[in-house]
């Protein structure tokens, strides 16, 4: 083989690779428009910080971090705005369907470190003790009498 049948060789197999690197990389559907604060995207294994209009993947995980906010703006028009403190896994799909599926990150009111789902304004003094006493008179109408503290 000649130097131009070899530099044809390696030509052809530099475009090859470059063909089947772009090949295993996901396409991008959309981009992180308007983001403040600390945004994270999933990458491989991990997640790491978003970067303002920073192209996703289907499948990218992008989470917000308190104080934080971002847009998912798809490249066919339909904008996820995402709030401090929620998650959204970017896919296909309808736009409102999309935007539904928004999940907040934030624990429930009533659960354990969730705060007491008290309306803004409305002191949480009350319904704390309430939550006391009911958790008292349920400790004392189930105790087991017959247990010895010895």
């Amino acid at each position: 083989m000649n130097i131009r049948g070899i530099a044809t060789v390696l030509g052809l197999a530099t475009v090859l690779g470059t063909v089947l690197a772009a090949a295993q990389e996901p396409a991008t559907v959309a981009r992180l428009v308007n983001l403040e604060g600390n945004v994270l995207v999933s990458q491989d294994d991990a997640m790491v910080a978003a970067t303002n209009n920073e192209r996703v993947a289907v499948g990218t995980r992008v989470l917000t971090m308190k104080g934080a906010s971002v847009v998912v703006s798809y490249d066919v028009g339909c904008d996820v705005r995402l709030k401090e403190n929620e998650r959204f896994t970017v896919r296909l799909g309808e736009c409102g369907v999309l935007a539904g599926e928004v999940v907040s990150l934030g624990p429930a009111p009533g659960a354990i470190g969730g705060g007491l789902g008290v309306p803004e304004g409305v002191s949480p003094i009350g319904p704390a003790i309430l939550t006391v006493g009911i958790g008292i008179g349920l400790y004392e109408l189930f105790k087991n009498p017959s247990v010895s503290p010895n």
